[in-house]
């Protein structure tokens, strides 16, 4: 099987890595559904969230959002927000947040299993 996925552009990784500090991020996850498919430039999990971003326009944030807190329901996880930007700027700053704040940057190795054994 042959896919022609996009991968992050060198500019937005670049910038990306100053920004992500303790997280830890994962680049071009690929996820697909029966209908749609979501590509995913990056994304960071946390203890109880996901945070992605895409450069595609053709996504939507709130379909992605739904098809993952929904393949986490399917094995027992309900307790995560999810949340796509579109808008990198808006991403970034959240990324900042993050790494400024108290929340717990733990990673749920339960998510992250399950989000990078689905995405291509």
């Amino acid at each position: 099987m042959y896919l022609k996925i996009n991968d992050c552009s060198e500019k937005i990784k670049e910038q990306l890595l100053l920004h992500t500090g303790n997280l830890n991020g994962y680049f071009n996850l690929y996820f697909t559904s029966y209908n749609i498919n979501y590509p995913t430039s990056h994304l960071i999990i946390t203890s109880n969230s996901i945070l992605a971003y895409s450069e595609s326009n053709k996504i939507n944030p709130n379909e992605f959002e739904n098809h993952i807190q929904n393949l986490l329901k399917k094995d027992g996880i309900s307790d995560i927000s999810v949340k796509l930007f579109t808008d990198f700027s808006k991403y970034l700053l959240r990324l900042d947040e993050l790494n400024n704040g108290t929340i717990n940057l733990k990673e749920n190795s339960k998510v992250k299993n399950i989000l990078l054994s689905t995405s291509l």
